[in-house]
């Protein structure tokens, strides 16, 4: 058997059991993680679309109609909303920047929202592994999510 498996000599049993069991939570709550970040991906991705249908309207909806009357008539719906200063109006404006979402957005939102999540639960739970204080370890994370030096600002 290789020497990667067997642990250095100098690790106690207890050291050894405390690192298999961080090693343990981590696996595990990344790939919980990702299960939630992919869930939520896929509702946000979900509920920006529909949004985004309600509000500004299809591309291909407005494409797909011949008549020239149909046309303006569209072009004329989404120059009031564009100018309209209460709810459609801001509504409007923050989803028309937007590209249309279909299935490329679908599976980056799901993909994405998974490794998101893994990435944050992983490493949440390394921290809190690391010490009994939950708010020490999610300032530790957030402090290393933002590269802040912890030793240079202690000094």
């Amino acid at each position: 058997m290789s020497r990667a498996f067997a642990p250095p000599d100098t690790l106690t049993e207890h050291d050894t059991r405390t690192i298999a069991d961080v090693r343990r939570a981590v696996w595990i709550n990344g790939i919980y993680g990702m299960g939630a970040g992919a869930v939520v991906g896929t509702v946000g991705h979900a509920i920006l679309s529909s949004l985004q249908r309600r509000y500004v309207g299809s591309e291909e909806a407005a494409a797909g109609s011949s008549s020239e009357a149909a046309q303006a008539e569209r072009m004329a719906a989404r120059a009031a909303a564009s100018k309209a200063t209460g709810w459609n109006g801001v509504m409007y404006r923050i989803l028309r920047p937007l590209p249309p979402l279909g299935k490329n957005t679908f599976l980056f939102s799901l993909l994405g929202g998974g490794a998101l999540g893994s990435f944050v639960m992983s490493t949440t739970a390394g921290e809190l592994c690391m010490g009994d204080h939950i708010l020490a370890a999610m300032c530790v994370s957030v402090c290393r999510f933002l590269c802040i030096d912890l030793k240079h600002e202690m000094d």
